[in-house]
């Protein structure tokens, strides 16, 4: 037999092939499969048979190509997808991979096996440092890979269909394949690895591509095989057709009110443009950092005050909810010349800049007041990375300083999820961003195929931490929002305002489906559901739960 699938026996007595997975998006689709090409070979460990430097200069050769490669293909793209390759064009560059290398070199290794070596040694170290961090221990592998391949001549030439209508199979994707991608082609993804916040899941989210992430048998599909790819339904039904999908909601008229407002999450004035398109109530998190991870130099007031103007003008008198630099760990700005830590995750990053750089963090909000100002905008300033309550006493007191008031923090870390009522007096509102919260809650890389079930937002341990941060944000009369991956998912944006949450924003091309799920229930309802998803014992039962009871 060659699908391992559930067989499902229809009323009709048709018989269908469905392969399960986790669903990503709203609108499902049918297409027949593209099968991308399998990854370079990591050859076996062999001893060095050149010199030291010769091996040496070609594996500074094949980094520079392979920093360069994403260096092109982050400047051709845009949002999360440009910010994840030019992290990735640094860490192919990152002078500590390298001299590791060289060190296996120096060792008797030849080049191939000692990048692999290094990569491994320092994917252990990364992994063991969870939380952010950790996720970049999976970007490891393609660097390592990449410049493998390189050093091997092996092709890495991934054909994504330029014509046709076509959904692309892999073992999984990574951001220089999905950088290459024309969603207008590419209608669908269906990958063996990968979670609901993976980059794969993230990318395919933002670009409007439906996707089944985690199917553990999608590389037993060939080219040829026609799929329905049904995200709603979480599974891919091969020979199915649409009217086999799980029915989406039909999308709710613009105007209509929705139980808690449903904001968008930008990086730059493109993403701006999206989110009034999709008639976003306004931004709930401006990755501020994605604008400058190519600058080589700190930018003055005066530029930022432009980028900003830019964007604000899009946004008319939307609420716009900034987060200032979010930098280090997996987002390296050149500018501030950061020292190399052995576990930058748990080093400085995040408002922890403003440690030994304040003036970095004070510019950029000054930039902000004059940006606000000019324009006339709604704005809200946020800082990443607060840890205990006196980061944000000092973070509210720089902004006060330089005129601004409407002031808040993202929750991000277990230890300030439980010291909200010291915030008292000091912020409007706090920003839960689950993506890093499960990642440090839980001790688990998303991007590990292994400990995928642990970062699923629907894991009631995470929505039970979220229910104790919106109780005690109630009792200091605070707001809460969720910024992160959860947000874009309409069954749980039910599940977050039942729990207290006050807002949502989510990746523009999700804003629809979750206006729409939460325009469609009362708050019993909501409260409900939360009732259930958090009493579950697990995120598969907490989802089916919800799921019954809402449909």
């Amino acid at each position: 037999m060659r699908y391992s699938f559930d067989i499902q026996q229809q009323e009709s007595g048709v018989v269908t092939r469905v392969l399960p997975g986790t669903g990503v998006g709203a609108a499902a689709v049918v297409a027949p499969v593209h099968r991308l090409a399998d990854r370079p070979i990591q050859p076996p460990p062999t001893r060095r048979k050149k010199s030291i430097e010769e091996e040496v200069v070609a594996l500074e050769q094949a980094a520079l190509a392979v920093q360069n490669l994403l260096q092109t293909r982050a400047s051709a793209a845009a949002g999360e997808i440009s910010a994840i390759l030019t992290a990735l064009s640094a860490f192919a560059a990152d002078p500590a991979l390298l001299m590791a290398a060289k060190a296996e070199i120096n060792n008797g290794w030849d080049s191939p096996t000692a990048i692999s070596r290094a990569a491994k040694s320092f994917a252990q170290m990364l992994q063991s440092a969870g939380g952010a961090f950790a996720e970049r221990a999976a970007d490891l592998d393609e660097i390592a890979l990449r410049i493998t391949a390189h050093l091997t001549n092996q092709e890495w030439s991934v054909e994504i269909p330029t014509s046709g209508r076509y959904v692309l199979v892999a073992e999984d994707l990574t951001p220089a394949d999905t950088s290459q991608i024309n969603p207008k082609i590419v209608v669908g993804v269906i990958t063996q690895k990968g979670g609901p916040t993976s980059h794969t899941s993230i990318i395919c989210r933002q670009m409007g591509i439906a996707a089944v992430v985690g199917c553990a048998a999608a590389l037993e599909l060939t080219n040829g095989d026609v799929v329905l790819v049904d995200p709603v339904g979480d599974r891919v039904v091969i020979d199915g057709n649409l009217n086999d999908a799980t029915a989406a909601l039909p999308i709710v008229d613009p105007d209509a009110a929705t139980l808690i407002p449903v904001y968008g999450n930008i990086g730059n004035q493109k993403d701006a443009k999206s989110v009034v398109a999709m008639h976003g109530a306004g931004v709930g998190l401006f990755r501020t950092e994605l604008l400058y991870l190519d600058a080589d130099s700190s930018p003055t007031i005066s530029e930022q005050r432009k980028i900003y103007e830019e964007v604000f003008t899009e946004l008319g008198n939307r609420p716009i909810v900034i987060r200032t630099l979010d930098a280090g760990s997996d987002k390296p700005l050149k500018f501030l010349n950061l020292a190399a830590e052995e576990n930058p995750a748990l080093g400085v990053r995040g408002w922890r800049i403003a440690g030994p750089q304040p003036q970095v963090i004070f510019d950029q909000l000054t930039a902000i007041k004059q940006a606000a100002d000019s324009t006339g905008a709604d704005v809200r300033v946020m800082a990443p990375m607060i840890s205990i309550p006196q980061e944000a006493h000092a973070f509210a007191a720089m902004a006060r300083e330089v005129g601004l008031h409407h002031i808040g923090i993202m929750i991000e870390t277990p230890a300030i999820a439980f010291a909200v009522r010291d915030l008292a007096g000091h912020v409007e509102f706090v920003s839960i961003g689950t993506n890093d919260l499960a990642q440090y809650l839980f001790a688990a890389d998303r991007q590990h195929n292994a400990l995928a079930d642990f970062l699923d937002p629907w894991q009631p341990a995470l929505l039970r931490t979220i229910n104790r941060i919106c109780d005690d944000a109630a009792r200091i009369k605070i707001s809460v929002g969720v910024c992160g991956e959860a947000a874009a998912d309409p069954l749980l944006a039910v599940v977050l305002a039942g729990i207290g949450v006050n807002s949502v924003s989510a990746a523009a091309p999700a804003i629809p489906g979750v206006r729409t799920r939460l325009a469609l229930v009362s708050f019993d309802q909501a409260k409900q559901a939360a009732d259930l998803a958090m009493k579950a014992t697990s995120a598969s039962q907490a989802k089916e739960l919800v799921k019954a009871y809402l449909n």
